[in-house]
């Protein structure tokens, strides 16, 4: 089975867990990676996926690149760097990624399980051709910042809870806001 680190709402390490056992109920607070990976083109544009509908918790909804759980004594960047190869066969180096912030959230997902992470959220440019885990990852997009948004807004329904918190971080905002603009 695997397991996940347990932590405080300080990110420190208080015990680990199955991964089921962690989403049971209300869920238990544990560590979390979300990446989110972007190109420049005219605009910079996001790489989304489409859950595969073989995952537990929020299967066929749209969400931020990759996002994953940190195994026991696995760093929050080496956990998204393997992420990234096994959802997407995206290899890169350990500088690449940026770290933006973190951000605690809960979500229900259903009277049996929830989310209850302290995620940790990296951005990452990268311009190259996805291939996809189909037992991961059922379809991926390319959408500009400006339309996600506007989607995230408008059709609220298709996308995993923890993706619209990521988005609205301020410090992801800011992040997006600085990139240059290409003509």
């Amino acid at each position: 089975m695997k397991t996940l680190v347990l932590v405080d709402e300080d990110d420190r390490e208080v015990g680990v867990s199955e991964v089921i056992n962690a989403h049971r109920g209300e869920g238990k607070l544990h560590r979390a990676v979300s990446v989110l990976v972007y190109r420049l083109r005219t605009v910079p544009e996001l790489l989304i996926q489409k859950r595969s509908r073989e995952k537990l918790l929020w299967g066929g909804f749209w969400s931020n690149t990759v996002c994953t759980h940190p195994a026991p004594e696995e760093a929050p960047l080496a956990a998204a760097l393997r992420r990234l190869s096994e959802e997407l066969g995206i290899t890169v180096g350990r500088e690449d990624p940026v770290y933006v912030a973190p951000f605690t959230y809960h979500a229900a997902f259903s009277d049996e399980y929830s989310e209850f992470e302290y995620d940790h959220v990296f951005v990452l440019s990268w311009d190259g051709v996805p291939r996809p885990d189909p037992l991961e990852v059922s379809e991926f997009a390319w959408m500009s910042w400006s339309g996600l948004i506007n989607d995230l807004t408008v059709r609220p329904a298709l996308y995993t809870p923890w993706f619209s918190r990521i988005v609205n971080l301020p410090q992801l905002t800011e992040y997006f806001r600085s990139l240059p603009q290409k003509v």
